[in-house]
């Protein structure tokens, strides 16, 4: 019995600080398991035949915001790219090969961190940074909002969110995106999530997405390895503004690529 005993008090020791060592991470080193940038651009539009110029933006602390144009001639409508967690925009230049073949120039960029962009990421400047971008867009290249598609990829749908609610657009595009890091982490990691969930900083989608001004194509997969379906229907159905929602196949980082046709011509009966 006492060994017992003492084997569960060695069992309980180690539980707290187990449960302990991910308080202390969770609560000051949150972004590192949200935010997993590279700096190394491996690709630029050039190598997919795209003519482009760069994009340097400053903010107001201080740091850089790096990104790429790719003008479609002849073209007024303009998709900005909200990319992922992981890697930087030149891991997404075929996105801009596929808006480019539906009539639209392109704004790729990089949050903090990533690629040439400088700085760190967290849950206030990838609001804050939209703005800049947005203002480079109507002001520097004189485009109207009415003329512009926010799309956001999975972390992309955070910033694309917000943007459907601050501005007039002609609509935004959540792809394979999420309710809340919360509800992500409920699914992903449910043994942590009870001793974490109260201590995470979150992102305002669900107030966001109650408040969205612009239409809404909301695209899915079942399949979806990364970002539970169920949290992208749970999205969607908070949306009270013009919307429909795509079920697509594939996995989480696939199902564009095995989708992309029907994408587009829903992509087209939606918005035109």
């Amino acid at each position: 019995m006492e060994i017992f005993l003492n084997f569960f008090k060695l069992f309980l020791i180690a539980c707290i600080i187990f449960y302990g060592i991910i308080f202390i991470f969770l609560k000051y080193h949150q972004e590192k398991l949200i935010y997993f940038p590279s700096k190394n651009i491996e690709h630029s539009p050039l190598d997919f035949n795209l003519e482009y110029w760069n994009v340097d933006l400053n903010t107001n602390d201080g740091n850089k915001l790096s990104g790429w144009f790719i003008p479609e001639r002849d073209s007024s409508k303009v998709i900005i790219f909200c990319h992922g967690n992981a890697g930087n925009i030149s891991h997404y230049i075929e996105k801009a090969v596929f808006f480019k073949s539906m009539g639209y120039s392109t704004l790729l960029y990089d949050y903090r961190g990533y690629g040439n962009s400088t700085g760190k990421s967290d849950n206030k400047n990838i609001y804050t940074d939209f703005d800049i971008i947005m203002e480079y867009v109507t002001k520097n290249l004189n485009i109207k909002p009415q003329n512009i598609v926010v799309w956001g990829w999975s972390l992309g749908g955070i910033p694309a969110i917000y943007a459907g609610s601050a501005y007039n657009l002609k609509g935004i595009v959540l792809e394979s995106t999420f309710t809340s890091i919360k509800d992500t982490a409920s699914k992903l990691y449910p043994t942590l999530y009870f001793i974490s969930s109260w201590i995470i900083k979150d992102y305002n989608n669900i107030y966001y997405a109650q408040n969205l001004k612009s239409p809404v194509l909301s695209i899915h997969s079942p399949d979806d390895d990364i970002i539970p379906f169920e949290l992208g229907r749970k999205l969607f159905e908070k949306i009270k503004t013009k919307k429909s929602f795509l079920t697509i196949s594939g996995s989480h980082n696939e199902g564009f690529y095995i989708s992309k046709n029907i994408i587009k011509d829903k992509f087209k009966i939606f918005f035109e």
